[in-house]
């Protein structure tokens, strides 16, 4: 998988890294708003961003089968801890 330059995904996870697939459904036309920041070698699509907000971030592999990268899984809890502004 190789998060595209820029994006949150590869400020977290860096340049190409293996990471653990085994879909049978993937995206094909992200939803309003969302960008694709990283794809398999294949094209699959296997990250997705909505920009604008603190933190959204779609992966297509289940980030919480390598216990040896866990890079993803801390920048989920420390966005869930940071302090936010509601809008309405």
């Amino acid at each position: 998988m190789t998060p595209e330059p820029g994006t949150r995904a590869a400020d977290l996870l860096g340049g190409p890294l293996q990471v653990w697939c085994h879909h049978h459904q993937a995206v094909d036309r992200p939803g309003d708003g969302l960008r694709v920041t990283a794809r398999a070698d294949d094209g699959t699509v296997e990250a997705v961003e909505l920009d604008g907000h603190p933190f959204v971030m779609g992966v297509q592999w289940p980030p919480e089968q390598d216990l040896t990268d866990l890079r993803l899984m801390r920048a989920v809890v420390d966005a869930a801890r940071a302090p936010h502004t509601i809008r309405t």
